[in-house]
């Protein structure tokens, strides 16, 4: 008898020790669930974005919040605007108390590219502003000559290729390397002569 008594002593005892474990594993678990829940936020950035349809009173009341900061002395100038009342010219700049500044111009006749003026704060609650440019488009209508690759390249949502305008992107393509390869040919054929 004394045999079936240890063995249910030992199967009591591993039983408790599993469900202690388990108690503890658990426990563990549940404060690191808690832990990773925590989100500590270091740094904010309050950005205000700035483009050609951007108004004068939309230009005022985005000075007038910045300056009330404190952060830095931000002035916008040299506005000039298209018959569309487009911005085509603008001058930012700022100054703050340390000497730090940044002075952004820009000029163009079919509107100015956004840009945005934030305010960013670390964690030890330290501002500071900053002129940036806004990420758009690698390429714009504008920036090649070819309608094809402008179409390829257009930032428009109601883009799409279809297989007549690869086609003919394709063809474009060709002929413009056949031309490379023309050229190419004459200027070895000058080198040998």
């Amino acid at each position: 008898m004394k045999i079936v008594t240890t063995s249910t002593q030992t199967w009591k005892k591993a039983t408790f020790a599993s469900l202690l474990s388990f108690g503890l594993l658990f426990t563990s678990f549940t404060t690191l669930a808690q832990e990773k829940e925590q989100v500590t936020i270091k740094n904010k950035t309050l950005a205000y974005e700035i483009t050609k349809e951007t108004t004068a009173t939309d230009l005022e009341m985005i000075q007038k919040e910045i300056n009330a900061e404190n952060i830095a002395k931000l002035k916008f100038s040299n506005v000039k605007r298209n018959a569309k009342n487009e911005i085509i010219g603008l001058t930012t700049q700022f100054n703050d108390e340390r000497g730090t500044s940044q002075k952004k111009s820009e000029y163009n006749s079919q509107g100015i590219r956004p840009f945005s003026v934030k305010i960013h704060e670390n964690a030890d609650g330290y501002k500071y502003l900053e002129i940036a440019q806004t990420n758009t488009a690698f390429a714009t209508k504008n920036a090649t000559s070819n309608p094809l690759l402008n179409d390829l390249f257009s930032d428009e949502l109601e883009d799409d290729m279809s297989s007549d305008n690869m086609m003919e992107m394709m063809k474009a393509m060709q002929e413009s390397m056949q031309q490379q390869q023309e050229l190419i040919q004459k200027l070895l054929q000058e080198e040998t002569k």
